[in-house]
């Protein structure tokens, strides 16, 4: 991240932060804490949010009746309005067109009233002229009762007729206004976040100042842009952060990792300068899961669903999409480790494993569980020692997990692995001193805590053959035909959500409690550049 200082004359202020405001580059901080000289900018934030108040009233009178189903509810509005802008509209553009809608709407709503107004009118009088004839079939024709409640009758049904007729192009104006509304509304919010923006900037005399965050790569085009907007008439500096400065984070990925990065903010974002775990959260916590998971044929379900929903789901919707991303790389990894232990549908159908069956080698999987818990923590350990935090603390638990693990992995290298284990035990007691016991329990119970690795594993494979067993223990016959498919897919449905839900969570949980928390702080603020907000509109 640099550091923006920037010095322009009034006149260029419009122009400047609309091309910022495009480009969504530059995250602001308030200048006037450093030059205390500045005054503030007008920013007319009270009108825009008296504007919003109002355009919400309305949007409430004129959403639709029909409520969003299940589906759409859980991943999304199957289609979002969108209205094509030149530019975005000035704030009196915006209450001109809101008056006008408002206008419109008044007016139907004058009309439905003076109708209904009438309407119970010759109800009144329909019903005098009944009491006062008490049998209004008994009457004659031609009398002067009988003819007058025949004229209002008749005025009642031109009258409901005209109801309806209203009623139906107050439905179409509704239709038709309310995606215009929303499209004002979100050109009423990015004037609001133009304004947010300027309560950041400061004056003096004709020029304007302002400074923010930009990440090194959009340098130049920030540089252009605001010269250009400017017509010549603006100076910017760019600086290197200070020692005292807390940079906005912006996490940069490749795409295929991208989608876990939402795993890694949702405990926290890296410090400036510090080490962004996702890479290794992408790969551990997808083979975790597929381990946990393993099995073809849930595997495959698994991937199927989620990347139905994914491709469902509108991009809006962000943190859905790359959920059921991760979810889909989860269950492909289920199909892997699947693969290796032969595993499908719990041996409804029978496939050698290429490796090895969990269930015939429970030993093996514990101690490969603990020796992903050894490998994990490690990684955690070496990424603290990188980030230059706690150096002598972090060598010592390093060292005594090295130690340990080579003493139980290979018993022929008693005199390494001791010392290894001594070294870090007498730089720990030397850090930490009484408080090192409490730090040996605590780096005991998260190796232990990898266990439910393995123990996940053999639930899941348990429940699976169980389910198969109940099946085949159905009784041939009709009865048996209709009903065996059926308590297998609902006994698979019911094995499949419950184990994805849990080995989900337990995978998250192995990262951000004993993973994360001996190198990982999360206390990084993001980086949230001054953009337009596009749901609405899309501008050309």
């Amino acid at each position: 991240m640099l550091k923006l200082f920037c010095i322009a004359h009034e006149s260029t202020l419009e122009q400047v932060v609309e091309q910022l405001q495009r480009i969504a580059c530059v995250q602001f901080f308030d200048v006037k804490e450093h030059f205390r000289f500045l005054k503030p900018v007008d920013t007319r934030k009270k009108e825009i949010l008296a504007l919003e108040e109002k355009i919400s009233g309305l949007l409430s009178d004129l959403k639709p009746e029909a409520g969003a189903d299940f589906l759409e509810r859980l991943i999304g509005p199957k289609a979002v309005p969108v209205e094509i802008v030149e530019r975005i509209a000035n704030l009196e553009e915006i209450e001109e067109e809101v008056n006008r809608v408002e206008g419109e709407y008044l007016a139907y709503c004058e009309r439905l009233s003076a109708i209904h107004r009438k309407l119970r009118e010759m109800e009144e009088e329909m019903g005098r002229v009944e009491r006062e004839a008490i049998d209004i079939e008994a009457l004659p024709d031609g009398s002067e009762l009988k003819k007058k409640y025949e004229k209002l009758l008749r005025e009642k049904e031109v009258n409901a007729k005209h109801l309806r007729e209203v009623e139906a192009e107050l439905t179409l104006f509704k239709k038709r206004s309310y995606p215009h509304l929303l499209a004002l509304k979100e050109g009423l919010e990015n004037l609001k976040i133009r304004a947010e923006a300027l309560e950041k900037f400061g004056r003096s005399r004709s020029v304007i100042l302002f400074a923010g965050w930009v990440p090194e790569k959009h340098r130049e085009r920030v540089r252009s842009v605001i010269e250009e907007a400017a017509g010549g008439l603006a100076i910017l500096e760019f600086y290197r952060p200070a020692k005292d400065d807390s940079p906005p984070i912006l996490l940069e990925n490749p795409r295929i990792i991208k989608p876990y990065e939402v795993l890694t903010t949702t405990y926290g974002l890296p410090e400036y300068n510090g080490i962004d775990p996702t890479p290794i959260l992408a790969i551990t916590f997808t083979a975790m899961f597929g381990m946990m998971f393993a099995d073809v044929g849930y595997g495959l379900v698994l991937s199927i669903l989620s990347l139905l929903l994914y491709l469902l789901t509108t991009h809006r919707e962000r943190v859905v999409k790359d959920i059921n991303l991760i979810v889909f790389y989860a269950g492909t990894a289920s199909v892997f480790f699947g693969l290796l232990t032969g595993e499908f549908f719990g041996g409804l159908l029978k496939i050698k494993p290429l490796l090895a069956s969990y269930m015939q080698n429970l030993q093996l999987l514990l101690a490969i569980s603990f020796l992903l818990g050894f490998t994990h923590i490690s990684m955690s350990l070496i990424s603290r020692i990188v980030s230059m935090k706690d150096v002598l603390y972090s060598l010592s638990l390093l060292l005594i997990l090295w130690g340990s693990g080579l003493y139980l992995i290979l018993p022929g290298l008693k005199i390494l692995s001791l010392s290894i284990l001594i070294a870090g035990l007498a730089l720990l007691a030397k850090d930490k001193g009484l408080e090192a016991i409490e730090e040996l329990i605590a780096l005991t119970a998260n190796v232990i805590s990898y266990a439910r690795v393995g123990a996940l594993a053999v639930i899941h494979v348990t429940m699976a053959r169980l389910l198969v067993k109940v099946v085949e223990s159905i009784q041939n016959g009709v009865i048996g035909i209709v009903i065996a498919p059926l308590i297998f897919a609902l006994g698979a449905a019911f094995i499949l959500a419950s184990s994805t839900f849990i080995v989900f969570i337990h995978s998250l949980r192995l990262h951000w409690l004993e993973f994360f928390r001996r190198f990982y702080s999360g206390r990084g603020e993001m980086f949230k550049p001054f953009a337009y907000k596009r749901e609405y509109t899309y501008l050309l």
